[in-house]
C-alpha cells in the first residue's frame, strides 16, 4: 500500500517566525557576487544551517516584521508550493469518494466481525443457558 500525497485534505501555510542566534561563523566572498553568510552556534558550525546575510537582522522585531512578510508573499504566490498544495487537496473526483465509500463499508465489516468474534468468545465461557442469555443481551446493548 502506498499512500498518495496528491490526495491528502492537509494543507500547509508559510508562518512568520524568529528567534535570536549567536553568530559563530562568517564566510565573506569576494567577486561579483559578494556575498556573506553566516553559521550560528545554535543550528551548527561548519555542518550547521548556512544563514544569508539578507535574512539577519539586528533583532527580534526587525526579523519578525520580515518574516511577515515573506511569509504573506509566499502564501500569496499562485507558483509556490503552498498553492500548489492547496490545489491538489480541493480536487476531489468520483472514485475518490467512491473508494471513501468502499473503506467505510469495509470497516463496517471488520469491527461487526470482531464483535461478533468476541461474542462467540465470550459465550465459550458461559456457564449455564442463563449465562449465554446474559452475556447475549450485553453484547446487544454494548453494539448499540
Amino acid at each position: 500500500f502506498r499512500e498518495n500525497h496528491a490526495m491528502s485534505l492537509s494543507y500547509s501555510q508559510w508562518a512568520a517566525s524568529a528567534r535570536r542566534l549567536t553568530i559563530g561563523q562568517v564566510r565573506a566572498y569576494s567577486g561579483p557576487d559578494g556575498k556573506n553568510e553566516y553559521m550560528c552556534l545554535e543550528t551548527g558550525v561548519g555542518s550547521g544551517t548556512i544563514y544569508d546575510e539578507r535574512r539577519l537582522f539586528a533583532n527580534e522585531a526587525d526579523a519578525l516584521k520580515a518574516a511577515e512578510t515573506m511569509a504573506a508573499v509566499e502564501n500569496a504566490n499562485q507558483d509556490g508550493w503552498v498553492a500548489k498544495q492547496y490545489a491538489e487537496t480541493i480536487k476531489l473526483c468520483d472514485y475518490q469518494l467512491k473508494d471513501a465509500e468502499i473503506d467505510a463499508a469495509k470497516s463496517t465489516a471488520r469491527q461487526a466481525r470482531l464483535s461478533v468474534g468476541y461474542l462467540v468468545d465470550d459465550l465459550d465461557d458461559a456457564i449455564s443457558l442463563d449465562d449465554v442469555k446474559t452475556r447475549i443481551a450485553a453484547w446487544r446493548e454494548d453494539s448499540q
